[in-house]
């Protein structure tokens, strides 16, 4: 059995470009997971700051954390950053970042 992989005649320039792009393009990806997952979680803090049973079993309080989990996951950024900023005294503007990561996204996804 053998394989063989074949690609597009490309220079060495546009290899190397489009590599960038490629890396450029991952690295602005996983920034806005890394932002959205920090505020999942700072979501699920706050939600536990409210929580005061009486009495709970772990399982119980296992159970809440995953539905707070499952929540704030589900949540879109403009949706989570709204939750988060109304839980909180200090508010946080990520709304310029989030455009602008976006655009920088865009414009490196579709340069020549």
């Amino acid at each position: 059995m053998t394989y063989r992989f074949t690609s597009p005649d490309m220079t060495a320039d546009e290899r190397y470009s489009l590599y960038e792009s490629w890396l450029l393009s991952k690295g602005f990806q996983e920034l806005a997971r890394g932002v959205h997952e920090t505020l999942e979680q700072a979501l699920i803090f706050s939600e536990m700051l409210k929580y005061q049973p009486a009495q709970t079993t772990w399982g119980d309080f296992q159970k809440h954390v995953q539905q707070l989990e499952h929540r704030a996951g589900r949540l879109p950024f403009p949706a989570l950053l709204a939750e988060v900023n109304g839980r909180n005294s200090a508010k946080v503007s990520f709304r310029e970042i989030s455009r602008t990561l976006k655009f920088s996204r865009t414009v490196v996804s579709y340069r020549e």
